[in-house]
């Protein structure tokens, strides 16, 4: 079952809002959809933990924003084609976002996320 997170940047909230995966939904990923928020529009999947994230049958390109522990951003990475593997060792936890929400939502290296949930 996924829970929805409101997503925080730099300590402001956003209307935006990330499910959260449980094991087996991450695993089927992407044919796992998590359900729509009510207040928020649901932008991506939180996966904890996560030093690697996979695009195996995605139908198309997803954003990966890499987080520490502390839900500082360590690395971004925009528009990751389909049947990719993407690794950070630091990482704890990874957003996998609809393409182009990285950009759209200015997340970069050194941004501070607060995932409220």
């Amino acid at each position: 079952m996924s829970a929805q997170i409101q997503l925080c940047i730099d300590g402001q909230p956003t209307r935006r809002e990330v499910a959260r995966l449980g094991r087996l939904q991450r695993l089927l990923w992407p044919w796992a959809r998590a359900a729509r928020g009510q207040a928020g529009v649901t932008c991506g999947s939180w996966l904890r933990p996560a030093r690697w994230v996979h695009t195996f049958g995605a139908r198309g390109p997803v954003d990966v924003v890499f987080l520490r522990a502390d839900g500082v951003v360590l690395e971004v990475a925009s528009r990751v084609g389909p049947w990719k593997l993407l690794r950070c060792r630091q990482a704890a936890s990874a957003l996998r976002l609809r393409p182009g929400a990285a950009r759209r939502l200015g997340l970069r290296a050194g941004m501070a996320l607060d995932l409220m949930s």
